[in-house]
């Protein structure tokens, strides 16, 4: 085995880990994003409930 080989045999499992942590990364600060404005959106709809705005809390 040369010494190129032997680098890219090394590199390789720490390029793909590193490219999936990344991945996992991505679609974590994805899906929060899409949490938090789900959670924008009940906590509007609960307030409207609150203050007797059924019709208009029906609509969000």
């Amino acid at each position: 085995m040369t010494g190129a080989q032997l680098v890219a045999a090394l590199l390789s499992p720490v390029i793909f880990i590193s490219a999936a942590g990344l991945l996992a990364l991505s679609i974590n600060t994805r899906m929060m994003g899409i949490i938090t404005r789900l959670r924008g959106l009940h906590w509007e709809r609960h307030q409207k409930e609150r203050q007797g705005e059924h019709a208009e809390a029906r609509v969000l």
